[in-house]
C-alpha cells in the first residue's frame, strides 16, 4: 500500500541560502520534487494537492524570497535573484536532479531555473505561469486584464492602497481570478497575515517592480529549447492553452492543455484533477 505525504506533517525548516533566510517545508522519501508557489501565496498553497501526489517523493517547498515566513528584504527580487536562492536551497539539501513544479510565479521561476540548470532537472511542471516575451495567441487577451501587472510596478501606490487593507485586498484579489470559491478563511488568513507583516508588500510587488530588468535575460534563455519532458498547463476559466502553446516553442518535449473548471488558483480550485495528471506526468 502507498503511502502519501500529509502536507500538516512536513518539517518546517530554515536554511540561509543567497544572503536570505528562507523557510521551507521538507518531508516524504524518493526522488526529488520542488514545489514553487505564486503570488500573493505561500507554500501553504501546495496544501490540498500534497496528500494527493504519489508517496514516492522526497517533497521540499520554500516560501519564496518575500513571501510567507522566509526574509523579506526591500529589493533584490529578480526572476533570477529568486531563481539562485531555489538553486541554492536545491544544493544545500543535496537534492541532486529534481522534478521541478511552478505555479504562477514560481512557474516563470521553475522555467528559469531549469532553463539556466538543465542537467539538473529531470522534468518540469508549470502551471498558470506566463513567460513573458513568448507568443501565445490564447494569452495576450488574458494578460491584458492583469491590471495588477501595472499597479504593483508603481513605486508606491501598492504601499498607499494595500496598507491596512491587506485581508480585504487580498479577498477580492483571490475572487477576481477565481472560477470557484477554493481559499478557504483559514488560508485566506493566513496570506493576509504574511502580507501584513513588515516588508510583505515590498515582496508581494518586488518582482513586478523587477521584471523589466530581467526580460533581456529571459528572452536570451527563450532561444535554446529545453531538453526535459514539460508539462504545461492553464486553467479554462484563466489562461487556457496559453502555457502550453508557449511550451511548444520552448521545449522539445511538451504535454499539458488545459485543467477544467479552474480560473488561475488551479492548485486550490482544482487538486485532484492537478494531482492526476501531474502523477501521470512526474512517473
Amino acid at each position: 500500500m502507498e503511502v502519501r505525504v500529509e502536507f500538516d506533517k512536513l518539517k518546517q525548516c530554515y536554511a540561509q541560502v543567497n544572503g536570505v533566510r528562507l523557510r521551507y517545508r521538507y518531508g516524504g522519501q524518493g526522488q526529488p520534487l520542488v514545489l514553487l508557489h505564486g503570488s500573493p501565496q505561500t507554500s501553504l498553497s501546495w496544501r490540498k494537492l500534497v496528500p494527493l501526489l504519489s508517496g514516492d517523493h522526497t517533497i521540499v517547498i520554500p516560501d519564496l524570497r518575500g513571501y510567507g515566513s522566509s526574509d523579506r528584504p526591500a529589493t533584490g527580487y529578480g526572476i533570477f535573484t529568486i531563481t539562485e536562492d531555489v538553486h541554492q536551497l536545491v544544493q544545500h539539501l543535496d537534492l541532486g536532479v529534481v522534478d521541478l513544479v511552478g505555479h504562477d510565479l514560481g512557474g516563470l521561476v521553475a522555467y528559469a531555473y531549469a532553463a539556466q540548470h538543465m542537467s539538473e532537472v529531470r522534468k518540469l511542471a508549470v502551471l498558470e505561469a506566463p513567460i513573458l516575451g513568448v507568443p501565445s495567441t490564447s494569452l495576450e487577451p488574458v494578460l491584458s486584464g492583469y491590471w495588477h501587472f501595472g499597479l504593483y510596478a508603481h513605486p508606491r501606490l501598492p504601499e498607499i492602497l494595500i496598507a491596512g487593507r491587506e485581508h480585504a485586498y487580498l479577498s477580492e484579489f483571490f475572487r477576481t481570478y477565481s472560477h470557484i470559491d477554493a481559499i478557504e478563511a483559514e488560508a485566506l488568513d493566513e496570506y493576509a497575515r504574511h502580507l501584513a507583516a513588515p516588508g510583505g508588500i515590498a515582496g508581494l510587488v518586488g518582482a513586478y517592480r523587477e521584471i523589466a530588468g530581467d526580460l533581456p535575460a529571459l528572452d536570451r534563455l527563450t532561444k535554446k529549447k529545453l531538453t526535459m519532458p514539460v508539462w504545461a498547463v492553464g486553467g479554462d476559466k484563466s489562461m487556457g492553452r496559453g502555457p502550453f502553446e508557449q511550451f511548444q516553442s520552448l521545449a522539445d518535449r511538451v504535454c499539458g492543455g488545459v485543467i477544467h473548471s479552474s480560473g488561475h488558483w488551479v492548485i486550490e480550485e482544482q487538486p485532484a484533477q492537478v494531482a492526476k495528471e501531474l502523477n501521470v506526468f512526474l512517473r
